[in-house]
């Protein structure tokens, strides 16, 4: 059942470890922010929902728009605020808003697309990459959890 930690792992588990819902042995810490792999990807995300909300045909929709906005911005914000607490409970609970942003996300891209803002393949890619960082994020809250250390110093 155990499979060897994807790339996508890399900042958190060196390579040798495993993974079955729960990191084991050789575990790296991430020093700062940006040594996560999903705070990059949730910029990265952010970045393309901006890029999508910039187009003509969404500016007339300003609600569903600001909504885009705020549930993407709020991803990456979670985490770094996240990141910022002092155990690994307390950034868990921060990744669990965050993941729920996710959904958030991709429910207003749902939304989008139903009022023909944007394609089916537009979708699916807008959407892939808040469904990939979800799934990182339970990830990492697993790993969080398990360890629980009090002082993330």
């Amino acid at each position: 059942q155990s499979s060897v930690v994807s790339d996508e792992w890399q900042p958190i588990v060196r390579q040798s470890a495993v993974w079955d819902g729960v990191c084991h042995a050789n575990v790296m810490l991430a020093r700062t922010l940006d040594d996560l792999l999903v705070y990059r990807k949730s910029l990265d995300a952010c970045a393309a929902v901006s890029a999508f909300r910039e187009q003509q045909i969404l500016r007339a929709d300003y609600e569903l728009r600001a909504q885009l906005g705020s549930a993407s911005a709020a991803v990456p914000a979670n985490i770094a605020e996240g990141f910022g607490q002092q155990s690994d409970r307390q950034f868990a609970k921060y990744l669990f808003i965050a993941r729920g942003s996710c959904h958030e996300v991709r429910a207003h891209l749902a939304v989008a697309r139903g009022r023909k803002h944007l394609t089916d393949a537009e979708l699916k890619g807008l959407s892939g990459k808040y469904e990939e960082i979800a799934r990182m994020l339970t990830g990492l809250i697993k790993y969080l959890r398990a360890s629980d250390r009090k002082e993330r110093g």
